[in-house]
């Protein structure tokens, strides 16, 4: 089982630039933080809900 960190890292190397900075834009407009943000994807990761 991986840590959140890794898993973390791993997710955001998935990401080209675009993508990452329209999902930092997209954080901050819903008044969250990255890390809030980044939690609740690597729940979704570990369950299931988001294939990379």
């Amino acid at each position: 089982m991986n840590t959140g960190a890794q898993q973390m890292k791993h997710f955001f190397v998935e990401l080209d630039d675009d993508t990452h900075r329209r999902f930092k834009t997209k954080c901050y407009e819903d008044g969250r933080t990255i890390r809030e943000v980044v939690r609740i994807l690597i729940k979704k990761y570990i369950d299931g809900e988001i294939k990379l």
